[in-house]
């Protein structure tokens, strides 16, 4: 789906960081960013193929994207306009849950 909307990255919401491992096993073509609440999680994804983990410091979905794209736009990984593609968990926060996708405009 990221590629035929021509997303510059896909962000993916995880509490355990088993939604990143799952992607990554894939070897995407597309970068991946990684959002998680947890410090551990976070070290443990910075090993991972092609992810770049981020420190979540929000709760709640919507926050979280925001802060998704602020962190996308100051490091440059898309600009106003481009399309991002979300994978999160609903309900938001709770481990193994993810069953959501969605695409967001920066």
């Amino acid at each position: 789906m990221a590629e035929s909307v021509s997303a510059k990255a896909v962000i993916a919401f995880t509490a355990s960081g088993n939604t990143a491992f799952r992607m990554a096993r894939e070897r995407p073509n597309l970068l991946l960013v990684v959002m998680t609440p947890d410090l551990n999680v976070k070290r443990r994804l910075s090993l991972l193929w092609g992810a770049y983990p981020f420190l979540s410091k929000v709760q709640g979905y919507e926050a979280a994207i925001q802060e998704a794209k602020e962190i996308i736009r100051s490091k440059k990984i898309a600009k106003k306009g481009d399309a991002i593609v979300i994978v999160a968990g609903m309900p938001f926060g709770i481990a193994g849950s993810t069953n959501s996708i969605r695409v967001v405009d920066i």
